[in-house]
Formats: C-alpha cells, sequence, structure tokens
C-alpha cells in the first residue's frame, strides 16, 4: 500500500483495490496533499458523515461541513501522508501526518472540519482485517474544484476476487475513470 506497513491480516488484492482507488481519485482531484488512515478493522457505511453523538448518544450526521469522522485515535493503526510534488501527477510521501482524530468525547467531534483542521486535503479510511472479514471498506472526504468536500464510501466482498457490494456518492462512470487518473507516488 502507498506509503503504510503492511498488516498480516490485511487480503493483498484488496489492498490493491484501495491503492488503485485513492491514486484514482486523487489523479481526478489533484488535492494539494492526501493523507490515507488504516483502521483496525471494517466499518460500515454509518461512518459517512458522522459527526459525534450529541446528548443522549443520538447519533448525528452532519451533510453542510465535511468533519473528520470521530473514529477513536486508537483505532487507527496506520496513516501517511502526501504533497504532490513539481513533477506532473506525482505525490511525495512525507511520513505519517498530523493526528486528526479527536481522543476525547464524541460531541467535542463536532467542530473538527476538514477545512479547518487540515486544510486542501483529500482524507482516505481504509478498513483492516479484510483477510478474516472477507470484505473491505473505503471512505473519502475528497476536495474538489469547487472547494467542497465529496464524501463518498465503498465496501467491498471477496468471492472469487473482490466486488463492491454497496457504494454510496460514488457511481460507476467515477469508478471506470479510476485508471485514466492514476497518480505515480514516491518515497515510500
Amino acid at each position: 500500500m502507498i506509503g503504510l506497513q503492511s498488516f498480516s491480516d490485511d487480503d493483498p488484492a484488496f489492498i490493491a483495490v484501495v491503492d488503485r482507488v485513492i491514486r484514482g481519485v486523487v489523479g481526478l482531484h489533484n488535492p494539494d496533499q492526501f493523507l490515507v488512515h488504516r483502521i483496525d478493522n471494517w466499518f460500515g457505511s454509518k461512518w459517512l458523515r458522522f459527526a459525534g453523538k450529541g446528548m443522549g448518544a443520538i447519533g448525528v450526521w452532519d451533510n453542510s461541513y465535511a468533519i473528520v469522522p470521530p473514529f477513536v485515535r486508537n483505532r487507527i493503526t496506520a496513516q501517511a501522508l502526501f504533497r504532490v510534488s513539481d513533477c506532473p501527477d506525482q505525490y511525495i510521501h512525507v511520513g505519517e501526518g498530523p493526528q486528526i482524530h479527536h481522543d476525547g468525547p464524541s460531541s467535542d467531534n463536532f467542530t473538527n472540519r476538514v477545512r479547518t483542521t487540515i486544510p486542501e486535503t483529500a482524507l482516505f479510511w481504509f478498513g483492516g482485517q479484510s483477510q478474516s472479514n472477507g470484505r473491505g471498506s473505503l471512505m473519502g472526504y475528497t476536495i474538489c474544484s469547487t472547494k467542497h468536500y465529496w464524501g463518498w464510501y465503498l465496501e467491498y466482498v471477496r468471492n472469487d476476487e473482490w466486488r463492491i457490494a454497496k457504494q454510496i456518492e460514488f457511481d460507476d462512470n467515477e469508478l471506470q475513470m479510476l485508471d485514466k487518473y492514476g497518480i505515480t507516488v514516491v518515497g515510500t
């Protein structure tokens, strides 16, 4: 995987899918930088635009702002930051990058907006343990040319090969364009 350590319980074929999608999305939208997070296990689509829990432990989803999902920091098992280079379609691995996930109560996350926490950055999260789970998840908040964030979620299942079981805000045309816009990553 681009810039991340490998884990024995990650299916290499799923990691290749994650790598392909991330490279294609970044190449399509050309953010100044992107940050990839590996979550300790599979996660569901409820995390898309999930902001945290409010009073009485009621979940709150926010469609107006891109808010960093309130994954507990110890669920982040690896992360890598990449910045655009001077070469076309090339990004440089620059290390782990900042810790953007909250450690405190979920309600403190409501102000953890992507635009102010880590501006001009595309964010990606993928689920670990794909080998034993037989399923994988990938989510992204991608800054678009309009300076808005495109939030999307893809869920995969493994039969003979990995195939999409659920897709939210990511249409088939975008999936078909990924290989055309893939980027090169150096320094990993």
